[in-house]
């Protein structure tokens, strides 16, 4: 199944989730073009990250609910294209 690409805001079950779009959404004006925007973004999105990491559970049994949260956490990861290869990280 590919994972979809559209995040459904009326999907969302937790605040954590509501929060980190909202934080995606005020901070990404457009795709980051070189290292240092991505690291500017990234910096600014690890607080809303971090918690909904320690709050939402993302492989929701719900299928809608996880394909959601999925694409969510593809916009974060799709930040990162053709700028760094995050795959290189440990846990990527």
């Amino acid at each position: 199944d590919d994972v979809p690409k559209i995040v459904e805001e009326g999907r969302f079950v937790e605040a954590e989730e509501k929060s980190l779009f909202a934080a995606i959404r005020s901070t990404v004006r457009r795709p980051p073009s070189t290292v240092n925007e991505f690291l500017e973004i990234v910096v600014k999105l690890i607080p809303s990250i971090n918690s909904f990491f320690d709050k939402v559970l993302v492989m929701a049994e719900d299928e809608q609910v996880r394909r959601n949260r999925l694409a969510l956490v593809g916009q974060i990861a799709g930040l990162s294209k053709g700028i760094a290869d995050l795959s290189k990280l440990e846990g990527f």
